[in-house]
C-alpha cells in the first residue's frame, strides 16, 4: 500500500523542462503497456556491481505511449531499472510476473546533470505457460530507437524534445 499512490505521481507535467544545470531527465521505451517499471538510484561498487540506495525510488509507473520519462534528483549519479512487472489489469495492485534486475543483470546508467537522455527500448516477454501468475518467467530484451523517443517527447514534453541525446548504459549485476 505504501506505493499505491506512486503511479499517479510519477508522470511529469507536459511543461517539464531543463530549467537548471542540475535538472536531469531519462527516457526509456517500455513494452508492453501493462509493464510497470521501477527505476532506482544507487551506486556502482568495484566497477562492476550496482547497489541500490535506501529510499532510492525515482520512477514507478506504466509507460505512456510506449515510454517512461523520469526526472533524477539533484545529487543522483547512477540510476538503474530495478524491476519491470506485468500487471494483469487496470489496478496497480494486480501483480503479475516480473523481471527483477537484482536477480540477474540490470540496466544501469549515469545521470548527466542538465541533460535529457534516451537510453533504450525494453520489451518484457512472458515465457512458458502464459497463466499470468508470479511463477511465470519473463525475459527482457532491448533495442535502441532514438527517433521514436524524440517523437514521444515532441508529442508529450515539447520543451525536452530538442534537448534529448543518446545516453550511455550498461548491464551490471545487482
Amino acid at each position: 500500500m505504501l506505493c499505491a499512490g506512486c503511479n499517479t505521481q510519477a508522470y511529469l507535467e507536459p511543461s517539464a523542462a531543463v530549467a537548471t544545470g542540475s535538472d536531469a531527465y531519462f527516457v526509456i521505451g517500455v513494452e508492453p503497456a501493462n509493464a510497470r517499471t521501477t527505476v532506482s538510484a544507487g551506486e556502482i561498487r568495484d566497477g562492476d556491481h550496482y547497489h541500490m540506495l535506501d529510499f532510492g525510488l525515482r520512477f514507478l509507473n506504466r509507460p505512456q505511449d510506449g515510454f517512461i520519462l523520469g526526472k533524477a534528483r539533484a545529487g543522483d549519479s547512477v540510476l538503474a531499472v530495478t524491476q519491470v512487472q506485468l500487471l494483469s489489469g487496470e489496478s496497480d495492485l494486480s501483480f503479475g510476473p516480473s523481471f527483477d534486475g537484482c536477480s540477474s543483470q540490470t540496466l544501469v546508467f549515469p545521470v548527466p546533470q542538465g541533460k535529457v537522455v534516451y537510453l533504450t527500448n525494453l520489451t518484457l516477454t512472458l515465457n512458458g505457460g502464459h497463466t499470468f501468475s508470479q511463477s511465470d518467467t519473463v525475459s527482457l530484451t532491448h533495442k535502441d530507437d532514438f527517433d521514436a523517443a524524440r517523437a514521444f517527447l515532441k508529442a508529450h514534453y515539447p520543451a525536452l524534445a530538442d534537448k534529448v541525446e543518446q545516453g550511455s548504459y550498461r548491464f551490471l549485476p545487482c
